[in-house]
């Protein structure tokens, strides 16, 4: 298994030398989300933990779940905006013109329909996609990547965002950097971990000559989510 590790809080799904399978069902709404879910799922893959995994792409065709061999349940949507409605009103119209509210309704149906038979939900979004894994009526882990204290240095965090975090089926709460996990424990929110960014765990060397001499000082920037 490579750095990206099954959380603590997972006690339900990993148990050490568990014989009998586990099912996990990942709820992504955007591209990226998509990505990093994928790469938790090759972790576990790689791993050969007993866990059969399923996964609902809210937003696009979920290609990355494809790619890592995770079943998409439930319909697929692309929408105009690309999953970025939130940033013109004249985008969500545009979206619910193209049948966003059904699509929606249909992907909730198939979260309740195949969490029935899941032992945890893993959330992986902002403060929609965390709502949907509530929704679940299952036990769910918060991975709430897209937040990051580091922008602004504060979170402003909605309703739905904190209600789902409290709630009792809330396992745990992920983040992508220390930073976030510390501001959000320093607040009262006990079940917050550090869980890092599982796409650069499976970063791999491209191999490409960038002729640097050995006394050359070279700094290297990734590009954020």
């Amino acid at each position: 298994m490579r750095e990206w590790k099954i959380p603590p809080g997972w006690k339900m799904i990993y148990r050490s030398g568990m014989p009998e399978t586990r099912r996990l069902l990942f709820i992504s709404n955007g591209h990226g989300e998509d990505a990093e879910a994928s790469f938790i799922a090759r972790a576990i893959l790689e791993s050969g933990l007993p866990i059969e995994m399923s996964a609902v792409a809210m937003v696009g065709e979920g290609k990355a779940y494809q790619d890592a061999g995770v079943p998409i349940i439930g319909p697929t949507f692309t929408p105009p905006s690309n999953g970025f409605s939130y940033m013109d009103r004249k985008l969500l119209i545009q979206d619910v013109k193209a049948g966003l509210l059904g699509a929606t309704l249909a992907q909730w149906r198939a979260i309740r329909r195949t969490a029935r038979g899941s032992d945890l939900v893993l959330g992986i979004g902002d403060e929609y996609c965390q709502l949907l894994a509530w929704s679940s009526g299952r036990p769910f882990v918060s991975y709430i990547a897209p937040l990051s204290v580091q922008y602004e240095g504060y979170l402003n965090l909605d309703l739905m965002l904190l209600g789902a975090m409290r709630s009792a089926r809330c396992v745990e709460v992920l983040t992508k950097d220390s930073a976030t996990a510390d501001y959000l424990r320093a607040r009262g929110h006990a079940k917050v971990a550090f869980g890092g960014n599982p796409s650069v765990d499976f970063l791999a060397p491209s191999g490409i000559d960038l002729q640097v001499e050995p006394d050359q000082t070279v700094i290297g920037l990734l590009p954020g989510s």
